[in-house]
């Protein structure tokens, strides 16, 4: 029975080789769901599959090789110099390397604007200048790569391109993942790319006038320079908010002011870059509209504050702004329109060329132009490849094949770089490709059934269908391929992003705005600027820029009146994911064929049984009588998880972090907390109102289902994260529970979260008024949690006489010596300490003296900086097991 028969077009050769290779490419690091997805090829194509059980292995023996080749296997110790070892090491010399920073150079690899105002640099060739010695050999290189984030950069070198060499004082740290089980590890992408090493800066790199500021030398590369003499004459042009001023970040910067900016000098001086920072212009900042228009024609959002991408992205919009195989058609469809331009013209060219050769022709270079214009990024480079292979199976008078040219495309950025796999740009783009290509066969059946052998649907909806005006089609078709795009992104978009918008029908009102009237008005602003016409340019993007406002404005009326909601998803195992595309691989032949055969029947049942099989395994797993405390890995903060048997699960603080976009709640804990599981929580605990312990908690009382929210009665807590707090408890109705000294919380058969401090009215400080609280089961004292109480609260504490023993402890304050108790340590007499304390933390937490004192009565010492996600787990018999991520 050929595959065929399952409605869907037999596989060829080539195209089964070419998926076999990409699985041996996710077979280093995945090697089950590689072998299934291998397994599941095989049985769509038997029998015609059987004979090419020894090409099939040979494709994915190639893959694998290609994977270890490259270096995906599991990370290996690299040498470092030892300039290297000192500047990545916490002490509590304050003179050191690790907290003074080391004054490196490095040349531009990558430079990338971030939504924020942020610049991302990645720098290769790094080595120190100030250690180099007159006469003596340079220091040695790093190791591998840096990558540079730099929050808000002066104007003269917001747009430093590939090539330039960069000086500036650094705080070099290695890249490190915030490691928490199922959650997407920082350290690996990085690594995939070959960097191993960060770095912040959050002012203009003098460090508040501490260090000489940062300054570049040499030209970047020439296809850079161009691109941004393009970027710089279209941002004079673009509109502007009226009666505001604010320092221009690139806005007043051009190539020759950067050139101007690098001046020479000593590593250390302050070369021209005084001067140049005093002389930057003060322009007024864009619109937010016209900052939309960089990001589609650029890929630069960095003038799109984190509040817009987010409205955006809950609308299901994104897309629309990570430029794709969707820009790039907007590109080539300026270039049909100038070829039926010419045919009106001139109809005798066609006797020359056919149109579709002719506008195919024109189209290339229309591509290639927008790929350069918008840096390349992996989705633009798959589109514009499979252009190509269209233009070359046009040349040999071929029909297109959509499912073939992605296939070729996807292998070929694969063959140059293998980590491009992990990369979810181009998972997103090549999945939405292929649900189209595959759902297109269905869509034509049932909308155009007169062009295809008549089938049972079709029958019954051709009549409606002849009805239908040519608008109303085109609608509907829109309509069904953004939704089975949709459709098919949906265990991606869950697992990636941990929600998922329900206003894909905006796409039917924003898509053929976007095409029809958007990207042609800014391509002409565009084409005006770089010819220096300033009034065209203007009244182009003014008017392109209209509709980005309306649409700005719509979601943001959707966000205020709480319908643009994009609720938390559970993220599903990977099986799910498998059984959740094999069954929509299925339905096609369903719905057409009416038929139910034994291959298709065997097909369903694998899709249903992997899709329910880790939810069922999970259901077990929670009925086992054991109880649970995972400190997750949050960095400089604090989030403890609690779960006990039937399910059960109360959050205690959330982390959070003062600077940048990158927020504890939505990119850790609603990642970890939602791992095969549903995004609810029995109850939520804040012991105080600290940003590191609160602001991570804001994301999930938006999103999760929360039974019911508490917080210490002695202290309500100040401040924008109060209110906000407050304002999401009224909005969402979560019973607010005012917690103090005795209050107890019943949490399953035997077990209960005793409250023994503060008192309900207490004159202490913030830290000193946290919660702290006692996990008891049957009458066991099982952990003690402190949050940020500080000595005088300790001392207060104990003098309660309330009992304190308990098997685990997690050390008040992050492990700080301002929370130094050692009676505290003899009255609870733990089998186990934990500090929960970011990975290289200026205050070198936890202290040396909090490790001293534990040390001296044999208490085991585990942090989150060290080990990561710390878990323990007591069973019915009261045995306790520790694991951490980083064992």
């Amino acid at each position: 029975m050929a595959f065929s028969s399952l409605f869907w077009p037999p596989l060829l050769f080539r195209q089964v080789c070419l998926l076999a290779g990409m699985m041996g490419l996710l077979c280093l690091r995945h090697p089950a769901p590689a072998l299934l997805g291998l397994a599941l090829l095989w049985l769509l194509d038997w029998p015609r599959s059987r004979p090419l059980a020894p090409a099939l292995g040979l494709a994915l023996s190639f893959g694998l090789g290609l994977a270890y080749a490259w270096g995906l296997e599991p990370p290996k110790k690299l040498a470092e110099p030892a300039w290297v070892t000192e500047a990545v090491t916490p002490t509590e010399d304050k003179s050191s390397l690790y907290h003074k920073g080391v004054w490196l150079s490095g040349t531009i690899r990558e430079a990338t604007p971030l939504p924020g105002e942020r610049l991302r640099l990645i720098l290769d060739q790094v080595r120190p200048e100030e250690t180099t010695q007159a006469g003596s050999a340079p220091a040695p290189y790093l190791p591998d790569g840096l990558v540079l984030t730099w929050q808000k950069p002066v104007s003269y070198l917001a747009h430093a391109g590939p090539g330039q060499r960069l000086y500036a004082q650094l705080r070099v740290r290695a890249v490190r993942s915030l490691a928490n089980p199922g959650v997407w590890e920082t350290d690996a992408y990085w690594r995939d790319r070959k960097v191993r090493y960060r770095a912040w800066i959050q002012d203009d790199g003098g460090n508040s006038g501490k260090n000489a500021p940062p300054r570049l030398e040499g030209e970047p590369s020439a296809l850079w320079a161009a691109r941004q003499k393009v970027y710089e004459a279209a941002l004079r042009q673009l509109p502007r908010e009226k009666g505001k001023n604010a320092p221009g970040r690139a806005d007043g910067a051009t190539a020759e002011s950067t050139a101007k900016a690098a001046a020479s000098g000593p590593p250390g001086g302050t070369g021209g870059n005084s001067a140049s920072v005093a002389a930057a212009p003060e322009t007024p900042p864009l619109t937010p509209s016209a900052a939309m228009l960089l990001a589609l024609l650029f890929g630069d959002r960095s003038l799109l504050t984190p509040e817009q991408i987010t409205l955006v992205a809950k609308s299901t919009l994104a897309h629309s702004l990570a430029l794709s195989g969707l820009h790039l058609g907007y590109a080539a469809a300026l270039a049909y329109g100038a070829v039926a331009l010419l045919g009106f013209m001139l109809p005798a060219l066609f006797l020359r060329a056919p149109r579709p050769r002719l506008g195919l022709a024109l189209a290339l270079p229309f591509a290639a132009a927008y790929l350069w214009l918008g840096a390349a990024p992996p989705s633009l480079v798959r589109s514009a490849l499979m252009l190509l292979f269209w233009a070359w199976l046009l040349w040999r008078d071929r029909p297109k094949a959509l499912l073939d040219g992605l296939i070729w495309a996807v292998a070929l950025i694969l063959l140059v770089s293998p980590a491009s796999l992990y990369d979810i740009r181009l998972q997103l783009s090549a999945l939405a490709v292929a649900s189209i290509a595959l759902i297109a066969p269905l869509l034509s059946a049932l909308l155009f059934p007169a062009r295809f052998a008549p089938t049972p649907s079709a029958s019954r909806l051709a009549p409606l269908i002849r009805r239908m005006s040519g608008p109303l089609r085109v609608a509907l078709s829109l309509l069904a391929v953004s939704f089975a795009a949709q459709a098919a992104l949906l265990p991606l978009t869950a697992d990636a992003f941990t929600s998922t918008g329900m206003w894909f029908p905006l796409n039917l009102l924003w898509l053929p705005v976007l095409g029809a009237f958007v990207m042609p008005l800014a391509f002409g602003g565009l084409f005006f600027s770089a010819c220096s016409w300033a009034l065209p340019a203007q009244a182009c993007f003014w008017l392109a820029a209209k509709p980005c406002a309306w649409l700005l404005d719509l979601l943001a009326w959707m966000d205020g009146a709480g319908i643009l909601y994009a609720p938390a998803t559970q993220r599903p195992h990977w099986l799910c994911a498998a059984g959740f595309w094999l069954l929509l691989l299925c339905l096609p032949p369903l719905i057409m064929r009416r038929t139910f055969t034994p291959r298709l029947a065997l097909l369903c049942l694998c899709g249903f049984l992997f899709l329910i099989a880790p939810t069922a395994l999970r259901g077990l797993e929670e009925q086992r009588d054991a109880t649970r405390l995972r400190l997750m890995d949050v960095g400089q903060g604090q989030a403890v998880l609690l779960e006990w048997r039937g399910g059960g699960r109360l959050l205690i603080d959330g982390g959070g972090f003062a600077f940048g976009a990158f927020d504890s709640g939505r990119h850790i804990l609603a990642p970890a907390l939602t791992d095969n599981r549903p995004p609810e929580l029995e109850w939520m605990l804040n012991t105080h109102a600290d940003l590191d312990h609160l602001r991570g908690l804001l994301d999930l009382l938006a999103r999760f289902r929360v039974g019911a929210f508490g917080r210490a009665a002695a202290d309500p807590g100040k401040g924008r994260d109060a209110e906000e707090r407050d304002k999401l408890l009224a909005a969402r109705r979560i019973p607010l529970r005012l917690l103090k000294a005795g209050d107890s919380l019943a949490l399953g058969p035997g077990l209960r979260l005793d409250v023994i401090y503060p008192p309900e009215i207490s004159p202490a400080s913030s830290n000193n008024n946290s919660l702290v609280l006692r996990l008891v089961r049957g009458g066991k004292g099982l952990a003690l949690i402190c949050g940020d109480v500080e000595t005088p609260g300790l001392r207060r504490l104990r003098a309660s006489g309330r009992p304190l023993e308990a098997e685990v402890l997690v050390l008040p304050h992050h492990g700080a010596a301002s929370s130094l108790d050692p009676a505290l340590y003899d009255a609870v007499r733990p089998k186990l300490a934990l500090a929960s304390c970011g990975y290289g933390n200026q205050w070198n937490f936890p202290s040396a003296k909090v490790r001293e004192a534990l040390g001296a009565r044999n208490i085991p010492l585990r942090s989150t900086a060290d080990r990561g996600q710390i878990g323990i787990e007591w069973d019915g018999d009261g045995g306790m097991r520790v694991k951490a991520a980083r064992d």
